[in-house]
């Protein structure tokens, strides 16, 4: 199984590097997925692309890299299952909004396709209430003037430590008010001051 991502042009354009972005951060994040969820670790596989044009000329006596296409590749094992992040783009697609799945591993998707992965959650974060503090402190970054698909990501991964530093005190499980009692620590020196959108 892989994922791949259809860039357009040159290996150095801003389309291919957006390809690289989307697919090597799921990579690694799905191969830490599988080795807190399945027991099973794996060396993800180099990038493969495959080039081709309408017109070959493209390649050779023309040689315009704006008429190149390609699709960019990730080899995956075959006992990763792609279940959570097709969910996820799709109902990124349905409703045209940006989707935050919670799991394990909980995956932003974009309406268009692209998707995140935030893994590092401990296992305390399943309990009682932290998922309201996850929407909270996304609905904070929503106020300090991110983007959707920023405040999704940014919230997530600072629920995600926040829980881990909650862990270490509550190991059997992290109730949501020790949760929100370690944001400020685990966004601390890593969020910046923005201010809201509406003011600029």
């Amino acid at each position: 199984m892989g994922w791949d991502a259809g860039p357009e042009g040159g290996p150095e354009g801003a389309s291919f590097a957006g390809a690289l972005e989307a697919l090597f951060p799921l990579a690694y994040a799905l191969k830490f997925a599988s080795k807190r969820g399945h027991g099973r670790d794996y060396v993800v596989p180099p990038l493969e692309a495959l080039w081709w044009a309408d017109d070959p000329a493209a390649f050779t006596t023309a040689y315009d890299k704006s008429a190149w296409h390609s699709t960019a590749l990730i080899l995956l094992p075959e006992w990763i299952a792609d279940e959570d992040v097709a969910a996820a783009r799709e109902a990124a697609a349905v409703t045209n909004q940006v989707v935050l799945l919670k799991g394990s591993a909980s995956v932003i998707a974009q309406p268009g396709g692209r998707t995140w992965a935030v893994v590092n959650g401990p296992p305390q974060l399943a309990s009682a209430g932290t998922g309201d503090v996850l929407t909270g402190v996304i609905c904070a970054m929503l106020a300090k003037g991110l983007a959707p698909v920023e405040a999704a990501c940014t919230g997530a991964w600072v629920h995600a430590e926040a829980g881990r530093l909650a862990a270490k005190k509550h190991r059997a499980g992290a109730w949501a008010g020790a949760v929100l009692d370690m944001i400020p620590a685990a966004y601390a020196g890593r969020v910046y001051d923005r201010r809201p959108s509406w003011t600029k």
